[in-house]
């Protein structure tokens, strides 16, 4: 490097007269990234920071809570462990984008690009011939005492040839302006799917500022990144088919894992979607197992193999390191590169350097002490009070302690750790981070920054993202930069000096595992869609009822008539069987008085804890949509994202059983309603279509099932028929087709006809029953032989008992007592074979074989 990063900054100081106003108070002894120790703009500021200033903070306040309105709307989300939020906390970013010079930038990307570089050859290195380990120039205990180090990957050699495909550094600015490397991230990085995020969102709030500033786009580089996917299949592949391999919706960055999949047009999957078999990694799909040829891993190195590597695993798929070692599949980031994240490698870095590339690290390392060495062990105790202080492999949930914060017995007991087992600790030099802008509560304040910066290995070269995820804490007091510690993103802008041409990502359509269909549909997402649609009908349906239950327990006050209880009776009874939580309405007390009636329908709507209540189907419902997060539309997940939200302030809130909760039950309705047709409008006509679409209408005509047998089997009097008829077609949404029908007057025999054998009525129980049977035939399966499948056999039954039904039998009443036995005797029959159908479906397409896990963990001991 001719030239160091500091002589960009230098020049910067004196540049611009204007500066951000009094209320900017620069840190003493620190580097701020937009003020110059005059308190001036740096010149690549220079035109941002007077748009901000002008701005206005008000008017920034309010792009700040339009940008979070837009992250909610597009179920931004992450998730810090222990915040009660859990999955729904809205991902943390400060509008005011993080400025870099592009002078500066591509020293930075110099150094990136060599850094990544190197650590490949590392990586090939220490699971090949260990030439650093012979010639010195890693000590051993580095390697063999590091949890990272995994030795049943030694030899393998990568289908593709590369082992870091994405490559992340942690970089920090110090005082005297120079980037520094505090940490590498090699096995799993997060935070590209973010950066692209936060560009998306902030260049929609700042329209004018983004375009007239000129920052370099971030389209070429996953560009690259599919690319350079692409190229890790084996030789074998000639269109390789590509899964990202997720740990799971509960993981912290599942929002990312499910936004890269769908942006680069790649399939979502788990660990229990995949197996090993004929020497090809398989997805298991409803059309049977589809060859996968590159697996994008999130999923942790020692995880991804129950078989070898971590036998308790659940995440990841037996024998897929065996895979690997056969060259049969790709892998990015290769198994065993977690064993690079360890900073006491940091120190060694400059001599593999020379010895491996012939060059000087061009980024530098912060300045780091392993403490496997005596001089630096004693120096690292001598110091401990001034230091940062690291395990060389950082435990889940852990961050580095700052020695200047322990107090002495604490001290204490780290030297003696350290001198118990030196090699798994290492000292680091104490740097006061820079600070950028950030949207403070009354102006701007400067905030402590950290930038994660990306580098994606393609051809025979690196591809660096221009600028990165760039993280600030909120006090300057704060010496943890982490998302998880409750810090804020910023989109990062490399600005050019001329305007930079826009460059659309060719991303292609998901690419089919088996030519000619599209067929890469997890049968896990097949389970998860087609029980967002079973869940999403069943809360309609439930709302429905509770409706029309308070809207009959109203009249039933007003007029205090023996046909209102009946009625009411009837319908609190149907409440309880849509939702089994037994005995519920069908106890005498809470049906019959009304302060426990009100309790209980609280109970049943409110309640997320029983299962079954309106509340917690809800709750399943968002829970299976967010698993299968990839396949909804902006516009569909924003739906679902607001039905949880408002639902959850309902059940905090705990309106009475009333006009309230009434207002509430209308509002979740059409959410719900929205939900599905924007879903049925939007949704390719796909394997995952059809099984949502199976389950909205196995659900619905199970609801109508239900309705119809607890509120009509019964005969009552004209007035009771009359008044349960009508609140029937109410809760069962079928009021405006029954009036529309052919023919005059209410009787019971239309009634059942609209609700149950109507086929153009499309909210009636025949009209489920054909649907459902048209969709089983479209099952795989169904038309590969020359007989029935058993699905078929009972989706056929089912349509034609109905089409065969006759209103008047179904009406005709059994004397004693007065019930309608073939009413009751068919709307028995079809519950139970939409249950069964039902279990057919679950059996055949969505559950997975068992996993085979080794008895005894042979790894275990060799990392202790």
């Amino acid at each position: 490097m001719t030239r160091e990063l500091s002589d960009f900054t230098d020049q910067q100081d004196t540049a611009g007269k204007e500066s951000p106003g009094p209320n900017y108070h620069l840190p003493p002894g620190r580097y701020d990234e937009m003020c110059g120790p005059g308190g001036s703009f740096r010149a690549h500021w220079r035109y941002l920071g007077a748009a901000l200033r002008d701005l206005g903070h008000e008017a920034l306040l309010q792009r700040a809570r339009q940008a979070r309105r837009l992250l909610r709307e597009n179920g931004v989300t992450y998730n810090v462990y222990g915040d009660p939020r859990g999955q729904s906390r809205i991902w943390e970013l400060d509008p005011v984008p993080m400025v870099i010079e592009s002078r500066e930038w591509s020293q930075i990307e110099s150094g990136l690009m060599q850094r990544a570089e190197l650590l490949d050859r590392i990586l090939a290195d220490i699971y090949g011939p260990r030439t650093l380990l012979e010639r010195g120039l890693i000590p051993p205990e580095l390697v063999f005492a590091h949890p990272g180090f995994l030795r049943p990957c030694h030899g393998v050699e990568p289908a593709g040839g590369r082992r870091l495909l994405l490559y992340a550094a942690d970089l920090v600015r110090d005082p005297g302006g120079r980037w520094t490397v505090v940490s590498d991230r090699t096995q799993a990085p997060s935070g590209a799917g973010y950066a692209l995020e936060n560009r998306t969102v902030v260049s929609s709030v700042l329209p004018s500022l983004f375009r007239d500033a000129q920052v370099h786009r971030l389209a070429m580089f996953f560009q690259h990144y599919r690319n350079a996917l692409a190229e890790l299949a084996p030789n074998c592949a000639n269109e390789p088919s590509i899964a990202v391999l997720t740990p799971g919706a509960r993981n912290e960055a599942y929002f990312e894992h499910a936004y890269l999949a769908g942006y680069l047009g790649y399939t979502l999957v788990r660990g229990e979607d995949l197996m090993v078999g004929q020497s090809q990694l398989l997805l298991m799909s409803p059309s049977g197992p589809q060859r996968v040829d590159v697996v994008l891993r999130r999923v942790d190195d020692e995880f991804c193999d129950p078989l070898e590597l971590r036998q308790e695993s659940r995440l990841g798929v037996p024998g897929l390191l065996q895979l690997a070692r056969a060259r049969q599949v790709g892998i990015g980031n290769a198994l065993g590169s977690s064993f690079l994240e360890n900073p006491g490698l940091l120190p060694f870095l400059p001599g593999i350097a020379t010895a491996l590339l012939g060059q000087d690290l061009r980024l530098p390392s912060a300045a780091t002490w392993w403490c496997g060495q005596a001089r630096e062990r004693e120096y690292v105790i001598a110091n401990l009070r001034t230091l940062v202080l690291k395990r060389v492999h950082r435990l889940p949930g852990e961050y580095p302690t700052m020695g200047w914060t322990l107090s002495r017995g604490e001290a204490e007991r780290w030297k003696e750790q350290i001198r118990a087992k030196p090699y798994l600790y290492v000292g680091q030099e104490r740097l006061d981070l820079s600070t950028t802008p950030g949207l403070g509560s009354e102006c701007l304040v400067p905030q402590p920054l950290i930038l994660r910066a990306f580098a994606v290995g393609y051809r025979d070269g690196h591809q660096v993202m221009p600028g990165g995820l760039a993280r600030v804490a909120q006090n300057l007091d704060d010496v943890i930069v982490s998302s998880q510690a409750g810090g804020a993103s910023k989109d990062t802008w490399v600005v050019a000096s001329e305007p930079e041409r826009a460059v659309a990502v060719e991303i292609p359509r998901r690419q089919p595992f088996s030519s000619g269909t599209e067929r890469n549909l997890p049968s896990r997402s097949a389970d998860n869609l087609f029980w967002v649609g079973r869940y999403c009908e069943r809360a309609e349906g439930v709302a429905r009822a509770l409706r029309a239950v308070l809207q009959l327990a109203k009249e039933a006050e007003e007029f205090g008539a023996d046909a209102h209880r009946i009625c009411l009776e009837r319908l609190l009874s149907a409440v309880t069987h849509l939702t089994c939580t037994y005995p519920g309405f069908l106890s005498g007390r809470a049906a019959g008085v009304a302060q426990a009636r009100d309790a209980e329908i609280q109970r049943v709507a409110l309640d997320a804890d029983v299962p079954g209540s309106l509340a917690a189907t809800v709750r399943s419902m968002v829970a299976a949509a967010y698993e299968v997060r990839d396949y909804w539309s902006a516009d569909a997940w924003r739906l679902v994202d607001g039905v949880e939200e408002h639902w959850q302030s309902v059940v905090t809130s705990r309106p009475a059983a009333g006009d309230g909760l009434r207002l509430e039950l209308n509002h979740l309705i059409s959410a719900l309603v929205g939900f599905a047709g924007l879903a049925h409008e939007s949704m390719v006509r796909d394997q995952g279509w059809l099984f949502l679409h199976l389950g909205r209408k196995l659900e619905r005509a199970q609801t109508v099932a239900t309705l119809g047998r607890a509120c009509l089997a019964v005969e009552g009097d004209p007035e009771v028929e009359a008044l349960i008829s009508e609140h029937v077609l109410i809760a069962a949404d079928s009021l405006a087709a029954f009036r529309r029908a052919d023919g005059k007057g209410e009787t019971i025999e239309q009634v059942l006809e609209t609700v149950l054998l109507d086929r153009r009525n499309p909210r009636s129980m025949r009209y489920q029953t054909e649907r459902i049977r048209r969709a089983v035939d479209e099952l795989p399966g169904s038309n590969e032989g020359f007989t029935l499948t058993a699905k078929q056999r009972i989706a056929i039954e089912l349509d034609t008992e109905l089409s065969l039904a006759d209103p008047l039998a179904l009406a005709r009443v059994e004397e004693p007592p007065a019930l309608r036995g073939t009413l009751s005797n068919l709307l028995s029959e079809s519950s139970n074979k939409l249950a069964a159908l039902s279990r057919e479906i679950t059996d055949e397409f969505f559950r997975q074989p068992a996993e085979p896990h080794q008895l005894v963990d042979s790894t275990r001991q060799s990392r202790q």
